[in-house]
């Protein structure tokens, strides 16, 4: 009890003290943090700290913004609102200046709006920093279990209380704004994806095989800093963020479904694993959605369904109204177990919420991309709503530049239109609290039903022993084809880092891996290294993409191992994927104008072609010069114009 009251006046004289700041406009210009992505850090004598959501901060503080990363400030005496996306170290007057940041007037609305949700986000930041596990090991030394259990439930129940009463306001004042007269915008035109002259590969002559190497120092042009990963938003609606870490119940070797998880507004209790007999699949209740071969389910009663009269400001505000009611709780809760049970990244979870619309209320309707929009929404993404003359359009804030694809701009953010080619929409800019772009990074492969190819048989034609069948799954190839191509930072290296840093499907593994650690097992690091650079050299048929695709093409390391061609920056790739699998070093990919190898931190002393990163060395491996071992370098290379990145 003791430790409860406690946090419930520290919440309140958080809320107090924070309402009694915006009240102070006689003092000094103050900035007050509205949100923050990607660690940018205020910089002081004392050192570097980390900056959170609703610190104050001034013109003249010093802070570091990493690549990647972003801070929303609103200025209370100028009415302003900044983002600041830029990295680097300055102070923030600096980064105001700077024209790639973006810098909005703001109403006395739309200010007292953003007040208010920094007033309601108040308890919603007390709360999540306030960790249960840490009050549940803290309470055991006071009280009874009994107590524990009934004050732990009051404690939660008043936590639902007051999220929901900050979700339904910020909903009912997002709806207002929504019925006002929306602005009309032109997109910006698509980048196109980098074209590369393509290097041709070459064959180290047979009687250059087997010399000894010499080390040789490269001097690369640019280092690019590895891509940064930042946790996937957390919903607006903080029951869902009872479900537990261990509900994973998808079985990978199953044409199964994820279990649909019980009402999050009524138990915190973790929840039973779903035990599956494969001879009689189980069928949770729910709308059934087909999402690239795997059966999913939602709970979406009939009750749910609506009609937009039509998509004027008016009815579509009243639309958001409609969805605002608690009886969508549930397939919000649904779709993010689904995001976590299948391992989905951003862009993934944004096609699923797609299905989920189009399943539950018409392919391609009106409806459909409100419902989709609204989710997305909740579950903490950034998007913008746009209509066309009869078309409802979902646009979602990335922070990857996509390519080949035109967008719209709102204070520096690129927001991109789902499924619409549509150049001029009539668009509501309003942002929503607390919302995070999408990201495009995958830390971890999807689980997806499995359907497997054909085998497949790698083997190198310069040592035939050296061999694997592979067969791979057809609804992660589909899942992959369909993934965007990007960059991060306006930087072309992390498109391919983006794809070497995402891990192989593991049932490749189980059956690639086994054959290849035979045959490096006991050897050296040079050794192993050069057995995998073997592999990918002579097992893969070398083609251009023009050739075959009509246009440069990255492949996941899947792809290069199902499609019968594969060129420089797919072998790299691959091999970049087999070393830190397999030998458990690290690696760089080195881009050179129109080629891309790759390079290995070693352990032990290796000679050859070799640079620096990071302070340490990295020796040149090529997969793509044939017959070329390791630290060859392949000829007439330009190493002044070359970029180095670090892969995870």
């Amino acid at each position: 009890m003791q430790m409860i009251c406690q946090m419930k006046y520290i919440k309140f004289f958080f809320v107090v003290g924070l309402l009694c700041s915006f009240l102070d406009s006689a003092s000094a210009q103050r900035l007050v943090v509205f949100s923050v992505s990607g660690g940018p850090q205020l910089v002081t004598t004392n050192g570097n700290t980390s900056i959170k959501a609703y610190d104050e901060l001034t013109m003249e503080s010093t802070i570091n913004i990493p690549y990647d990363a972003s801070l929303e400030l609103l200025d209370e005496t100028a009415k302003k609102h900044y983002v600041l996306k830029t990295p680097g170290r300055d102070k923030i007057s600096a980064f105001v200046q700077n024209k790639k940041n973006g810098v909005g007037e703001l109403s006395m609305r739309y200010f007292q709006y953003m007040q208010n949700q920094l007033k309601g986000g108040a308890k919603l930041a007390a709360r999540r920093h306030s960790d249960p596990a840490t009050v549940t090991r803290e309470k055991q030394e006071y009280v009874e279990e009994d107590d524990w259990e009934k004050e732990f439930r009051d404690f939660t129940n008043d936590a639902r209380e007051e999220y929901q009463e900050f979700r339904d306001q910020a909903n009912k004042e997002y709806a207002e704004f929504m019925e006002e007269a929306w602005q009309s915008f032109r997109s910006q035109p698509a980048i196109p994806e980098p074209k590369k002259e393509e290097v041709k590969p070459l064959t180290l002559p047979q009687k250059e095989r087997g010399k000894g190497i010499k080390s040789r120092p490269i001097q690369v042009e640019e280092f690019v800093a590895p891509l940064l990963v930042t946790p996937q938003p957390m919903p607006i609606d903080p029951a869902v963020l009872t479900i537990p870490d261990d509900i994973v119940v998808v079985d990978p070797y199953l044409p199964t479904v994820p279990m649909v998880i019980t009402d999050p507004t009524i138990s915190v209790a973790p929840i039973e694993r779903l035990k599956i007999d494969p001879a009689k699949p189980q069928k949770p209740e729910g709308k059934e959605i087909l999402y690239y071969g795997t059966k999913v389910y939602v709970r979406f009663e009939d009750e749910c369904s609506f009609k937009l009269s039509s998509i004027s400001e008016k009815d579509v505000a009243e639309g958001w109204e409609t969805l605002s009611s608690e009886i969508y709780n549930n397939t919000i809760a649904d779709c993010l177990s689904i995001r976590k049970q299948l391992r989905l990244s951003d862009w993934g979870y944004l096609q699923l919420l797609q299905a989920v619309g189009d399943a539950c209320l018409g392919k391609g309707t009106n409806e459909a991309t409100l419902l989709t929009a609204f989710i997305y929404c909740q579950s903490g993404y950034k998007m913008r709503l746009g209509r066309s003359d009869s078309q409802l359009v979902l646009l979602y804030g990335s922070r990857h530049i996509i390519y080949n694809k035109s967008y719209f701009t709102f204070n520096s953010d690129m927001f991109y239109a789902l499924n619409s080619s549509e150049q001029q929409l009539m668009i509501c800019t309003l942002p929503y609290p607390a919302e995070q772009g999408l990201s495009l990074l995958l830390t971890q492969e999807p689980i997806l039903t499995d359907v497997r190819s054909g085998l497949r048989t790698l083997k190198s034609l310069n040592q035939p022993d050296l061999q694997a069948e592979v067969s791979v799954n057809k609804n992660l190839l589909d899942f992959y084809s369909n993934y965007p191509s990007s960059e991060i930072g306006g930087n072309m290296m992390s498109r391919w880092a983006m794809y070497a840093n995402t891990p192989l499907d593991f049932k490749i593994k189980e059956q690639l891996y086994p054959a290849l650690q035979k045959k490096i097992q006991g050897l050296g690091q040079k050794d192993a290294v050069g057995k995998l650079l073997d592999f990918v050299q002579w097992a893969l048929v070398y083609k251009y993409d023009e050739e075959i695709w009509g246009g440069d093409r990255a492949f996941f390391a899947e792809e290069t191992l199902f499609y019968p061609y594969a060129d420089c920056e797919d072998r790299s790739i691959l091999f970049s994927r087999l070393v830190r699998d397999l030998v458990g070093l690290k690696v760089v990919l080195v881009y050179y104008p129109g080629h891309l190898a790759s390079a290995v931190h070693f352990t032990e002393p290796v000679d050859g072609d070799y640079l620096y990163c990071d302070g340490e060395r990295f020796v040149i491996c090529d997969a793509t010069y044939f017959g070329a071992p390791v630290g060859k370098t392949m000829p007439d290379m330009d190493n002044k114009t070359a970029k180095a990145i670090l892969l995870q």
